[in-house]
């Protein structure tokens, strides 16, 4: 293994229920009402734009202008009270003099951005894919394909999907890694255990405090 990618929103940032509240009442706002439930089952791995046109589509709803709903959703979410799972922190710092390190999200750039210098982890982040660097959001593989011919070029390297593991919380966002032929290990802050369980994630923890050295060298059938 050569390289991690982290997803951001359940994984690095305490974001979901906050990204739930804000899609609610834009949504709410235009007619549309969904629960908690269906956010978890329907939205929770899409961008914003794929969010909302779902959601239109869902209730056979005229789409009104994208960026509107979009700016507005933003204006709702404040990135700047986000807080960030400790578990997280600490294996960022644990890899980061190993591995190189980068995220993957369908998160806005600057919501990205101002979480991770509010909690000093910027430079530990050589590559960041947000929503604005894709054109098609998970469980499509772009974005980790993205991070990974980034890492190439930024440090001329030659790196393959299989070197490479993601840190993921959602159904679709494993379905993205695995689609991009990476390794992917499961968190379940956003989901229960038994249901990343029926994924194809390479593990499913409880907490990033469970992935150790050993658990690493085990997925990649590495040998000391």
């Amino acid at each position: 293994m050569k390289a991690v990618i982290f997803d951001f929103d359940g994984v690095i940032a305490n974001s979901e229920p906050k990204h739930f509240a804000a899609l609610q009442r834009v949504l709410a706002e235009e007619g549309i009402h969904i629960s908690l439930a269906d956010y978890y089952r329907l939205y929770l791995a899409y961008d914003d734009k794929t969010a909302f046109a779902v959601a239109f589509r869902n209730a056979s709803k005229p789409m009104p202008d994208i960026g509107s709903l979009i700016e507005r959703k933003a204006h709702y979410f404040n990135s700047s009270e986000t807080s960030i799972y400790p578990d997280a922190i600490r294996l960022i710092h644990r890899l980061s003099d190993r591995y190189l390190l980068a995220i993957n999200s369908g998160a806005r750039r600057s919501e990205i951005a101002q979480v991770l210098t509010k909690f000093e982890l910027t430079p530990f982040f050589k590559v960041i894919v947000s929503t604005e660097d894709i054109t098609r959001c998970k469980p499509d593989p772009e974005g980790y394909l993205l991070a990974l011919k980034q890492l190439n070029a930024d440090y001329c390297l030659n790196l393959e999907p299989q070197d490479c593991t993601a840190i993921e919380d959602s159904v679709g966002g494993i379905a993205s890694a695995i689609a991009a032929g990476m390794k992917c290990i499961a968190v379940a802050n956003t989901y229960t255990i038994d249901e990343l369980a029926s994924t194809k994630a390479s593990l499913v923890v409880s907490t990033l405090d469970n992935v150790t050295d050993e658990v690493l060298a085990h997925i990649f059938g590495e040998r000391n």
